[in-house]
């Protein structure tokens, strides 16, 4: 082959060598970002759920649902969640949360381990509804939840009962207790959940 004066000779076998490398690297770009939009729409259709697994609404639902298809049997969340100041707990967070087909009355929040005065926990002026974290810092916990018709969960609970470790007060403001109204009244009837805090050890 004839190379003229004044030009380079061309190596063609490392150009090809670097337009090799090049779309092996547009190649590795490429499925990178597939592998994010493919996480980003399997998150926005529910099936990976990012949520912290120590947020107290997260645990209370998962401790639910646990117990919701556990029926008479206590259910004790292995893992804590993290209350910090002002964090506030509901009976709806906990119904939208776990979707599982109660309605709000039919899940009881207690105290429990804190229902002493001056554990820091409220129950924020809604008994039954709302749990309240009000110190600074934060406190872990845990959640025992039972599932079952609300009358049952009201004489099988307290020392002496099937579910000595629930004491018997815990339940004082769950719906079920609330002979006043008649859609109260049938929730001695319905699957209820008692959702307690507990201590976490």
């Amino acid at each position: 082959m004839k190379v003229f004066a004044g030009v380079k000779k061309v190596d063609f076998l490392k150009l090809g060598q670097k337009g090799q490398a090049f779309s092996t690297f547009k190649l590795l770009i490429a499925a990178i970002v597939a592998v994010v939009i493919l996480v980003i729409l399997l998150s926005i259709l529910g099936y990976i759920d990012f949520s912290p697994r120590n947020q107290p609404a997260v645990g209370a639902a998962d401790a639910l649902k646990e117990a919701y298809q556990n029926q008479y049997l206590l259910q004790t969340s292995q893992q804590s969640v993290t209350f910090t100041k002002d964090t506030s707990l509901t009976s709806l967070a906990i119904k939208e949360k776990a979707d599982i087909g109660l309605g709000e009355t039919q899940i009881c929040l207690s105290l429990g381990d804190f229902s002493d005065a001056t554990s820091n926990f409220s129950n924020g002026g809604a008994p039954g509804q709302v749990i309240k974290y009000t110190a600074g810092g934060s406190m872990n916990a845990r959640f025992s939840v039972l599932c079952a018709p609300g009358a049952d969960i009201e004489t099988q609970i307290g020392a002496g009962n099937p579910y000595s470790e629930i004491d018997e007060a815990w339940d004082d403001d769950c719906a079920w207790n609330d002979s006043s109204s008649s859609s109260d009244a049938k929730l001695k009837e319905q699957i209820c959940c008692i959702i307690v805090v507990r201590y976490a050890r």
